[in-house]
């Protein structure tokens, strides 16, 4: 546990661990066999400060189209 806020981990960095991996993915079900709900549909507010690092982590391929241009590396996105 980290007190110092300046130091501690960002919420984003958290839900970029693997820790949460399984739910990035695309096959992942719910118990009774349905999909997830929507889980990546951040706002360009929520996601704004993140590292490019971070952002390719925790937005699966499949939805870098919903976001602006230049914030995935390497990554075609809309303009």
């Amino acid at each position: 546990l980290v007190y110092n806020p300046t130091k501690r981990i960002s919420a984003l960095e958290i839900c970029a661990h693997n820790f949460f991996d399984d739910l990035r993915n695309p096959d992942t079900r719910l118990p009774n066999g349905g999909p997830l709900p929507p889980l990546t549909d951040f706002s360009q507010e929520e996601l704004r400060g993140a590292s490019v690092e971070t952002l390719e982590k925790l937005i699966p391929t499949s939805q870098r189209g919903n976001y602006p241009s230049g914030m995935f590396c390497g990554t075609p996105t809309r303009s």
